[in-house]
């Protein structure tokens, strides 16, 4: 009988272990493929800041080839749209709507001030000041998702300790409502 029982244990164990194994495995790779698309996207993020802000800037050098920044700029958001649209289940929902709201704003405006450049690639009249703006705006609204990016990219490399989770839960408890109950 004890030997049963001690076989029975150790087929339990083995196969328990098989079990929680291959699901930690499974994932382990999700979120490997998850922060390798994390990664990417935010690399191609910083690329289109960089292209759309240099093409935009008002200060140009003189030997500057404009329609050389124009069809960087154009590739550098097309990689990005391909880049999210490719990978947009590996992404939180919130981190995809914020993205999507990015494109909305770069895409079309980025389209209308290419449409007023002249033949040289410079703006006309005051689409140099729009340039600007579209350039400043880019700017402003790119590092804050890169940050959500990077942080996201972070938990997933550096999760919290087991116990983060319950020490929330009694702070939620404790804050209620927005209220701290300790009267304090």
């Amino acid at each position: 009988m004890d030997a049963a029982v001690t076989v029975l244990v150790a087929v339990v164990g083995i196969l328990g272990g098989y079990i929680a194994g291959n699901w930690r495995l499974k994932y382990e790779h999700l979120h490997e493929r998850r922060a390798e698309a994390i990664a990417e996207l935010s690399k191609l993020l910083a690329a289109v800041q960089d292209s759309v802000v240099q093409f935009t800037h008002y200060l140009q050098p003189h030997d500057v080839d404009r329609r050389a920044q124009a069809a960087r700029t154009q590739r550098a958001v097309s990689e990005l749209v391909e880049c999210f649209r490719s990978n947009e289940v590996w992404f939180e929902p919130d981190t995809c709507r914020k993205i999507e709201a990015f494109v909305n704003k770069v895409y079309l405006p980025l389209g209308d001030y290419m449409d007023t450049l002249d033949d040289r690639g410079y703006p006309i009249g005051e689409q140099g000041k729009h340039g600007r703006d579209l350039g400043l705006r880019i700017l402003r609204e790119t590092q804050p998702l890169r940050r959500e990016l990077i942080d996201e990219f972070r938990a997933i490399l550096y999760p919290p300790p087991w116990y983060d989770a319950p020490l929330r839960f009694f702070k939620r408890l404790r804050t209620r409502g927005g209220r701290s109950t300790s009267g304090a």
